[in-house]
Parts: structure tokens; sequence; C-alpha cells
């Protein structure tokens, strides 16, 4: 993979996980690197629609939870991301 790619990637999973030191110092890497500004504005934007994509689902699956408390009582350790 090129390091053009590499940085995009970066900056969108950076943005995506909320680490703004590491989408700093990424997008700094990528000016330098001389990738376009409206290659990252795009990279960015794609990243925010994931996450907007993913709120409004937590949304929905927590409104899900609250209607249906029977859905709530038992919790499979297999689907546990391991905070419980």
């Amino acid at each position: 993979m090129n390091n053009k790619t590499q940085l995009l990637i970066g900056i969108g999973a950076a943005y995506a996980a909320k680490c703004q030191q590491c989408l700093k110092s990424l997008l700094m890497l990528a000016q330098k690197s001389g990738i376009e500004e409206a290659e990252i504005k795009e990279v960015i934007k794609i990243a925010r629609q994931v996450g907007l994509s993913s709120i409004k689902n937590m949304n929905k699956f927590a409104l899900s939870l609250l209607d249906n408390p029977t859905e709530n009582q038992k919790v499979d350790s297999e689907e546990s991301c391991g905070c419980i």
C-alpha cells in the first residue's frame, strides 16, 4: 500500500476513533506529503458519515432495549465486548 493511501486511511481512522493527537499528526504528514486538501476533506467527510450512522444505530438499539425489557434480562458473554 502506498504512503498516500496509508495516510488517508489513518486520517479516517483517527477521526472515527476521535483521537485528536493522531489526527493532528496524520494531517501534518499528509500535507507535507503533498496530499490535496480536497482529498483529506473527502476522507473526513466519509469518516464523519460513518460516525453519525453508528450513533444513530446505537440510539435505535438503546431505545429498543428500553422498549423490550425482556431483551435486557440476558447478556450473552459471546456478544459482550468485555466491559461486563
